[in-house]
């Protein structure tokens, strides 16, 4: 409050609810709540290999084999992340990841034969990783640096 040249109090105006959300988000770690984030990326890889065995006759003849591999990936992983902040410095962290795969081989030329045909399909998922972390905050946020954990 400040008063003005007529002796009238004036208020200042409080910082709207978004205002307040950002500034509570602004300090996500080293807050004392319970933090669980869900999480989920997803990853393709395609590979495809050639590989020629033999040699050219009159150098225009090919005499070998000849295989075409192809390699095709799907990755899923979800996660959740948990964190805990015990004090305004200290807070401990665990993540459980769960990593599911799907991949497709297929490979022509198998037996030494261009008309051979290999099809095969792997499907499995299961835990990641599993990590656990704890972060120590040495200097807090200022004007002229950032927080040092």
């Amino acid at each position: 409050m400040a008063q003005g040249a007529n002796d009238e109090v004036v208020r200042e105006a409080q910082p709207s609810q978004s205002v307040q959300n950002v500034l509570r988000e602004e300090h996500a770690l080293f807050s004392d709540r319970l933090t669980i984030e869900p999480g989920i990326s997803y990853s393709y890889s395609d590979r495809s290999n050639l590989a020629l065995s033999g040699f050219l006759a009159l150098d225009a003849i090919f005499l070998g084999n000849i295989n075409v591999d192809t390699v095709e990936s799907h990755t899923t992983t979800f996660d959740l992340s948990t964190r805990y902040g015990i004090t305004n410095r200290l807070e401990v962290e665990l993540m459980i990841p769960y990593v599911y795969r799907s991949s497709q081989y297929e490979t022509i030329g198998a037996g030494a034969s261009t008309g051979g045909l290999v099809e095969e399909s792997v499907s499995q998922g299961d835990l990641g990783d599993i990590s656990a972390g704890i972060y120590y905050r040495l200097l807090p946020e200022a004007e002229v640096r950032p927080d040092v954990v």
